[in-house]
């Protein structure tokens, strides 16, 4: 038998007073028939009705077919205040009554006995409303009842959470204010099941509402970062903007989905691709793992994917040497000479990381075709030029012993050329300068791409002149750029710590400090110079 959504609430208190009233029954016969002259019995009449006692009130306010006599009974019940106390479940399910006038009494008397007396028994049911209810104003009313219950609703936890993504604007804006007042924490089990609502949605407007939810759990999304790293090339645009900054909330991914970017990359149809590969971009460092399919990206149909794809390998300073030798290859032997050409132009743009391509080079720089020619010549300077790594000198050479920690030292230069790097993950000064963890710390970025890369004359080994900004950018110094005109000088050696396995305090020490000492000495740029391989 079908059952109407008025009597939907009824059926619920129903089963609950049978277990509550006959709890009552044991008390003194005075306590509940408010018999003799009592001013509890006078309150406790309406309309010159006689009421059987508490017991009596409260099957009336939960099972009464009429509003009018369910308020009667609510009413009398409230105005008994601490003698009422017995009726917590029964005010607890008149949160979710049809009637205005009764939720109203049944909150009052609730909160006069004190919430925390809410029966567990009766939140859930409540909670079961909120959730399984067929009209959206029955889990309207009933989430905000659970707002109104306060902290026994944090029994209720996981149904809040998945309130954020209930279809009925009013049910997420209670879920929202509960998660925000009350719990201030998610069930991951929660979580996990917004993240398989979005990977099981086709319907952009339900995935707008999972990531919606996740932008208000913020770090608490943290379960679902596998789908959150996926959203970077879904196909909705405002799902795409949430996920980006989502991404940089949980500061978390998985090899699972840079995999599907990096399929995705595969796919036959362009506008995929394109999503697949700004992706990855955003991604920044984390991407690595794709890097071989990023590399053949090089050379794909589309240019925009082509073009995304350079942006990504200048970025990560890598290439797949199996992958850029396959490049060569099709600049040699592709029957479309135009394929042949972009060959051989994209290996122009690798500098260094040409070089698996090199004998291909050699073999075509004779071409009858002038610009595989002219364009394998250029890929073969740039090979060489990546092979020659610029020295800086010190007027002051001073033998260090290798068990002691590194020092910072701090360069001031004039006409040089500084690039951002890391532009795609921004983070804060604390973040750049290594004092929040080395993940993001600026050398790192330097360390990835060659022209970077310098030798200090007292220190063997390949090192980097780096600094931060304020505002946590990343600048390094491109050393072939601006070695054939750079003026340089060492004006301070940072050592705060001799511990090595603190080593990384003297280069945020220099960080904090060099740009600025070098400034106000009259130069244009500081730098802290650091070995690649710490």
């Amino acid at each position: 038998m079908a059952v109407t959504p008025s009597a939907f609430s009824g059926l619920l208190l129903t089963a609950f007073l049978a277990a509550v009233v006959p709890m009552c029954q044991g008390l003194r016969e005075e306590k509940m028939s408010f018999a003799d002259n009592s001013d509890t019995q006078k309150s406790a009449q309406e309309g010159g009705e006689e009421t059987a006692g508490v017991p009596e009130l409260m099957r009336q306010a939960a099972q009464a077919q009429y509003a009018s006599d369910r308020l009667r009974a609510m009413k009398s019940l409230y105005d008994l205040g601490s003698m009422a106390e017995s009726a917590a479940g029964v005010f607890t399910m008149g949160l979710i009554d049809s009637d205005a006038e009764v939720r109203r009494y049944a909150y009052a008397g609730l909160k006069g006995i004190g919430r925390d007396k809410a029966p567990s028994d009766a939140v859930g049911s409540v909670s079961r409303v909120a959730k399984n209810a067929q009209y959206s104003s029955d889990r309207a009313r009933a989430m905000y009842a659970l707002l109104q219950i306060g902290d026994r609703s944090k029994q209720a936890a996981e149904i809040v959470v998945l309130g954020l993504i209930d279809s009925d604007h009013d049910v997420r804006d209670y879920a929202k204010r509960i998660y925000k007042d009350i719990l201030n924490s998610a069930p991951e089990s929660a979580v996990r099941h917004i993240a398989d609502t979005y990977r099981r949605s086709q319907y952009a407007s339900t995935r707008n509402l999972c990531f919606a939810a996740f932008m208000i759990l913020e770090q608490d999304a943290k379960p679902a970062a596998e789908e959150i790293t996926m959203a970077l090339s879904d196909s909705d645009d405002s799902v795409r903007t949430m996920a980006r900054r989502m991404l940089g909330v949980v500061r978390a991914t998985s090899s699972a989905a840079i995999n599907f970017h990096a399929k995705s990359l595969r796919d036959q149809y362009a506008s995929t691709r394109t999503r697949a590969i700004n992706a990855l971009l955003w991604l920044g460092s984390a991407a690595e793992p794709a890097t071989a399919d990023i590399t053949s990206a090089l050379m794909d149909d589309d240019a925009e994917v082509r073009r995304i794809a350079m942006k990504i390998v200048k970025y990560l300073g890598k290439v797949d040497s199996q992958r850029v030798a396959k490049i060569g290859h099709v600049m040699v032997s592709h029957q479309s000479t135009n394929t042949r050409v972009l060959a051989a132009w994209t290996l122009t743009q690798l500098g260094g990381a040409a070089k698996p391509a090199q004998n291909d080079l050699i073999n075509t720089m004779s071409s009858a075709n002038s610009d595989l020619a002219r364009y394998s010549r250029a890929a073969l300077k740039n090979i060489q030029d990546a092979e020659r790594v610029p020295k800086i000198t010190e007027e002051r050479q001073i033998a260090k012993d290798p068990s002691k920690a590194e020092d910072a030292e701090c360069f001031c230069f004039n006409k040089m050329d500084y690039d951002e790097e890391a532009e795609y993950q921004k983070v804060g000064f604390a973040q750049c300068a290594g004092m929040a963890g080395t993940e993001y710390r600026c050398d790192k970025h330097c360390n990835r791409k060659d022209k970077y890369h310098v030798t200090l004359s007292s220190e063997s080994g390949t090192q980097t002149v780096s600094y931060c900004q304020d505002d946590g950018d990343c600048q390094c110094l491109d050393a072939r750029e601006s070695s054939s005109a750079w003026e340089y000088k060492l004006i301070h050696t940072f050592q705060i710590t001799q511990d090595k396995r603190l080593q990384g305090m003297n280069l945020g020490e220099c960080y904090s400090k060099c740009n600025k000492m070098c400034k106000n000495a009259g130069w244009t740029k500081g730098g802290c110079v650091w070995p690649k391989d710490d």
